[in-house]
């Protein structure tokens, strides 16, 4: 196990003595155990560089024995040494842990005033309201965008009045502005997108002003 404490990352959970929560995972490590081919059978292994960045080998449970261990330990220490590169994991999806357990899938694009902005499968944009995320889950996003932890990303915006080109108007939080959809944090929690159009040419104007912020 020394091999493992100078550089990588361990993850070791004892249910008799450690509270384990599932947001005190980085996106990297909660992604390499959802992957499809570690299967649903715990215990299983991930194995990460030190910055928790990448993942450098994974063992599924039917494949964890003394002697794959063995040879795991063995190619970490090539990869600290520089002797070998670590091999690619297309199955390992960044996967950005919620508060309440669950997820959000994809690659960080930018971080909003109030929400991660991430690109998903297919290239669908994501907008992840910091509110909903686990703590782990935004520093792992300042960490990617080399932002200090003193500068300011969790303060939410105020809750804005917005009219519709119909002169219906809501209360609602600003999120973000991608293209022509602008996505909206109503009083439920619940986001909104649609079509910057179907706002009034003022709210269109506001979203603009905060989108360039």
């Amino acid at each position: 196990m020394n091999t493992f404490r100078k550089k990588a990352v361990t993850i070791f959970f004892n249910n008799d003595n450690f509270k384990f929560e599932i947001g005190m995972l980085p996106p990297v490590a909660f992604g390499a155990l959802r992957a499809k081919s570690m299967g649903n059978t715990i215990p299983k292994l991930a194995v990460l560089n030190s910055q928790a960045s990448k993942v450098w080998e994974k063992l599924p449970y039917k494949e964890i024995s003394e002697k794959r261990l063995k040879k795991l330990k063995n190619a970490v220490a090539k990869y600290q040494s520089g002797k070998a590169i670590p091999p690619e994991h297309s199955d390992v999806d960044l996967t950005w842990v919620t508060k309440n357990g669950g997820a959000y899938v994809g690659e960080l694009v930018e971080i909003l005033p109030n929400a991660l902005r991430l690109k998903g499968k297919k290239g669908k944009i994501i907008n992840a309201p910091f509110k909903n995320l686990s703590p782990l889950s935004i520093a792992y996003a300042k960490q990617i965008i080399g932002q200090s932890d003193s500068e300011e990303t969790t303060a939410s915006p105020a809750m804005e009045t917005w009219i519709g080109n119909n002169g219906k108007s809501i209360q609602a939080t600003f999120i973000a502005l991608t293209g022509d959809q602008i996505s909206l944090e109503l009083k439920n929690g619940k986001t909104s997108s649609f079509p910057l159009s179907r706002l009034a040419e003022e709210s269109q104007k506001r979203a603009k002003e905060l989108a360039d912020q």
